[in-house]
């Protein structure tokens, strides 16, 4: 959903009660743990973040506390929305011109603790969205060097104009 201003508390919590229960805006839901279909562009970002505990800890805090949400341009809400599967939340990005709501389901987490790995997936909801995308997110340290992850893939649903 678009708007011109950015939205009230009110009008995200009645928006997100409106999609809550709608489908996923694709059928290959779960895909990230195995094969993602071949026709979805798919973007892949990992960076170094430092060795140690300390920082595998930190890492993994952050992703439980939905840290990559925390920017001046997007938020979640609620913000306290436990990272737990088939918990809804709603990404508010700022776009400039105007603000987008955009409903996501978290469709599963993923601790290894023999990889020293934790994970969050989460997919779009909305049906009427303008894409069909699935985003992951994830700290691992297998060995000492712990690393941050984003994965997404996702196709337009359609034009907006």
């Amino acid at each position: 959903m678009f708007t011109f201003s950015e939205p009230s508390d009110v009008q995200i919590e009645n928006f997100l009660a409106e999609q809550k229960d709608l489908p996923f805006s694709y059928g290959e839901v779960g895909a990230s743990k195995g094969a993602i279909p071949s026709d979805y562009p798919i973007n892949h970002h990992r960076v170094q973040l430092d060795n140690g505990e300390n920082t595998f800890v930190r890492s993994k805090n952050a992703i439980q506390n939905w840290t990559m949400y925390k920017l001046e341009w997007t938020r979640l809400h609620p913000s306290d929305t436990p990272v737990v599967a088939r918990e809804v939340v709603c990404v508010i990005v700022n776009h400039g011109f105007c603000w987008s709501l955009n409903p996501c389901r978290i469709v599963y987490t993923l601790e290894e603790k023999e990889r020293r790995s934790d994970s969050v997936s989460h997919s779009e909801l909305c049906p009427d969205t303008a894409k069909k995308a699935k985003k992951d997110f994830s700290s691992n340290g297998i060995t000492q060097m712990i690393r941050f992850g984003m994965s997404f893939y996702h196709l337009p649903a359609r034009i907006i104009f």
